[in-house]
Parts: C-alpha cells; sequence; structure tokens
C-alpha cells in the first residue's frame, strides 16, 4: 500500500521523514547513488556555474 506525504515545510527534518517514508515503500536504500538537483535541505553549496554540488553534512 503506497501512501501520499504532505509536509508543512520544505525544511530538513520533513525531507528526512519523507526519505525515510520512501525507503520504507521501496523496500531499502538505492545501491546506485542518489542525486539531487538545488534542494536546500540535500544541497550546502553550488560552486559557480559548475554542475558539480556539495552536499548538506547531515
Amino acid at each position: 500500500m503506497h501512501r501520499h506525504l504532505v509536509f508543512a515545510s520544505a525544511g530538513q527534518g520533513a525531507f528526512f521523514e519523507g526519505h525515510v517514508h520512501a525507503l520504507d515503500v521501496l523496500g531499502g536504500v538505492p545501491t546506485g547513488r542518489v542525486r539531487y538537483d538545488n534542494l536546500r535541505a540535500a544541497i550546502a553549496q553550488v560552486p559557480g556555474f559548475s554542475r558539480r554540488r556539495v552536499e548538506a553534512e547531515r
């Protein structure tokens, strides 16, 4: 059974809670690399005009 979750904020706590739920529904953590675009809860910095991202420590 799949459920949708709605969060009142886009903060890091909601980001983590959503990931825990998604990984539970998917049956575990992906074995490949997970990448994020410019989501503030996941990305600490986008250096210049590169495609590189500095992920948030948590």
